[in-house]
């Protein structure tokens, strides 16, 4: 799967990467580095930081079909309509999840933290879709069903 990342701890690019993943790290800020780093390309885009957060909607304005993670303890409000996953500080280090969850199983994940939960679980958020990456914890993938 192709990943490109932007501020997202080295740890978890390595993670990544572990996983079978090839991954490319964005060096700047602003459309021309994520075009250089392949964001067009790419199955998921993820950002790690409340700083990079914008970075997700330049990401869409390349890619509208692409796959966003925010890893982040507080998402801003501007991204909460425009990620598929926030990972806050009770699941951040489940990014390999939260990323084969999306493409592969086309469910998201919670952030155990209230935020915006638009690819699904039952952590509080407004969960909009399918599946669990951190959300009851039973390792089953949620109904979806309200």
């Amino acid at each position: 799967m192709e990943v490109v990342t932007i501020g997202v701890a080295e740890e978890r690019v390595e993670a990544l990467r572990d996983a079978g993943h090839n991954v490319v790290e964005a060096g700047d800020f602003g459309e021309d580095a994520l075009r250089d780093a392949g964001v067009g390309d790419a199955d998921v885009f993820v950002a790690e930081g409340r700083e990079y957060a914008v970075q997700v909607s330049v990401a869409r304005s390349i890619d509208p079909d692409i796959h966003t993670i925010l890893i982040a303890e507080d998402a801003p409000d501007f991204v909460r309509g425009t990620v598929d996953v926030i990972l806050g500080s009770g699941v951040m280090d489940r990014v390999v999840d939260a990323v084969e969850g999306l493409v592969e199983g086309g469910s998201g994940g919670e952030d155990d933290d209230g935020g915006d939960d638009r690819g699904g679980g039952d952590g509080g958020g407004d969960d909009r879709g399918g599946g669990d990456v951190g959300g009851d914890d039973d390792g089953e993938p949620d109904s979806g069903a309200r």
